[in-house]
C-alpha cells in the first residue's frame, strides 16, 4: 500500500522575551529624542544668552567710542606721538559690562579710536577713524594785551611770520601785528617792534573782558597741573628702548623746540596749567601754558607756541626767546619785556601748538569699523 507522507510541521519559534527587547528599544528611542530635544533647547539657549552677551558687549564698545570721541581730551589724548598710542582705564557701564579705550596717533592729524567692549565671555571691538579740527585759538598779534605795554631796553617784538630755526612742513607765512593792547603801547627807543602793523593800541577788541572770556575757555582744556614758583630746567629727556621714545612722563619734558637735540621730541606739545603765578627760567618747551595769573620769564627760557595769562606777562633778564603768541589778559598791570627778549610770531609754532587744544570729528566716508 503506498506510503503516506509525514505531515509537515511548522518550524517552532520561541517568542519570550520580545515584548522586553521591545519595550527597551523604545525607551531608547524615547530617551534619545528627550535628549536631543533637551541638548537643543540648551543650546538655542546658550546661543540666545551668547548673543545677548555680545549685543551688549558690542553696545559697551559703542559707548567708549563715543564718549572718548565725544569727551576728547585734547591735552593727554592730542599730545600722543604718531606712532605712538595710549591705553584708557577700563569704565563699567550701566546694566553690566565695560569697556576699555586704546586711541593710536596715525600721524599728527589722524588718530585711530579702538574699544573692546565686555560682558561675561563675550568680546566685541570696534574702531573709528577720526581727523583733528582746528586749533582752538587764532593770534591777532604776536602780543596782544588787555592793559598797557612796555617794549624796553632792547627788547624785541616782531609779527612778522616766521619759521623757527629747523621747523619743517609749515603752512606759508602770514604776518600779523606785533602788539595789539587796549591801552598804551611805549617802545624804548633801544628797542623795537615790527609787525604788520607794528603796533595796534586803544583796541576794544582786545578789552579785558573779551580776553577773559577767550581765557575762560581755554582754561577748560588744560590736563597737566604746574607747580608754583620758580619752574626752571625744561629739558627733552628719553624713556629707554628699543627704540628709545620721547618720555611723556617726565615733568620736566616739555618737548623739543629746537628741533636739533632730542629728535622723538619734536611733536611733543604738551599742555600745561599753573592755578596761581608762575616763574620759568633756564630751560626749553613747546606746546601751550595756561596761566590764572601772572607769567614771568626770568631769563634763558626758549619756547615755542602760545602763552596765555590770566594776569600780566614780563620778560626779565636776558636770554628769553618766544616763537608763537602771547596773550596777557590783564586789565590793570602792564605787559612789559625788557632786557634783550626777543617774541616773534610764528604762525607754525602756534598751529601746532593750537592743534594739541582742538577735538576731533570722525572722516568722511567708511570711518567706523567693526572688527569682531
Amino acid at each position: 500500500m503506498p506510503s503516506v507522507p509525514d505531515p509537515v510541521r511548522a518550524p517552532w519559534r520561541d517568542e519570550r522575551g520580545i515584548a522586553l527587547v521591545v519595550a527597551i528599544f523604545a525607551l531608547v528611542v524615547v530617551g534619545a529624542i528627550v535628549s536631543g530635544t533637551y541638548f537643543v533647547g540648551a543650546l538655542e539657549q546658550r546661543t540666545a544668552f551668547n548673543a545677548a552677551e555680545a549685543s551688549r558687549a558690542f553696545q559697551a564698545a559703542e559707548a567708549g567710542l563715543e564718549t572718548v570721541i565725544g569727551d576728547w581730551d585734547a591735552a593727554t589724548l592730542g599730545a600722543v606721538l604718531p606712532g605712538d598710542s595710549v591705553r584708557l582705564a577700563s569704565v563699567n557701564v550701566a546694566g553690566g559690562g565695560s569697556y576699555q579705550v586704546t586711541v593710536h596717533a596715525l600721524n599728527p592729524q589722524l588718530f585711530l579710536v579702538r574699544s573692546t567692549g565686555r560682558l561675561g565671555q563675550a568680546t566685541q571691538v570696534v574702531s573709528r577713524l577720526v581727523r583733528r579740527t582746528s586749533g582752538a585759538y587764532t593770534p591777532r598779534a604776536a602780543l596782544v594785551a588787555g592793559a598797557a605795554v612796555q617794549v624796553a631796553d632792547s627788547a624785541r617784538v616782531d609779527g612778522t611770520d616766521v619759521i623757527p630755526p629747523g621747523w619743517i612742513g609749515c603752512p606759508a607765512p602770514l604776518s600779523l601785528a606785533g602788539v595789539r593792547a587796549a591801552q598804551l603801547v611805549t617802545v624804548d627807543a633801544t628797542a623795537s617792534v615790527g609787525g604788520a602793523p607794528p603796533i595796534v593800541m586803544l583796541d576794544a577788541s582786545v578789552a579785558p573782558a573779551a580776553l577773559t572770556a577767550l581765557v575762560d575757555s581755554l582754561m577748560t582744556m588744560a590736563a597737566v597741573l604746574l607747580p608754583g614758583g620758580l619752574y626752571g630746567g625744561m629739558l627733552p629727556t628719553l624713556a629707554p628702548g628699543p627704540p628709545p621714545t620721547c618720555n611723556l612722563s617726565d615733568p620736566n619734558n616739555w618737548g623739543d623746540p629746537t628741533q636739533f637735540g632730542v629728535f622723538e621730541c619734536r611733536d611733543y606739545f604738551p599742555v600745561f596749567r599753573r592755578t596761581g603765578n608762575l616763574t620759568l627760567a633756564n630751560g626749553i618747551g613747546q606746546g601751550v601754558l595756561l596761566v590764572d595769573g601772572d607769567v614771568t620769564l626770568d631769563g634763558g627760557v626758549t619756547y615755542a607756541g602760545v602763552i596765555v595769562a590770566r594776569g600780566r606777562v614780563v620778560f626779565r633778564q636776558s636770554g628769553n626767546l618766544v616763537h608763537g603768541a602771547i596773550i596777557s589778559a590783564s586789565g590793570s598791570a602792564p605787559a612789559r619785556l625788557e632786557g634783550d627778549a626777543n617774541l616773534r610770531y610764528s604762525s607754525c609754532a602756534v598751529q601746532r601748538a593750537a592743534t594739541v587744544l582742538a577735538g576731533v570729528r570722525p572722516i568722511l566716508g567708511r570711518s567706523f569699523t567693526r572688527l569682531f
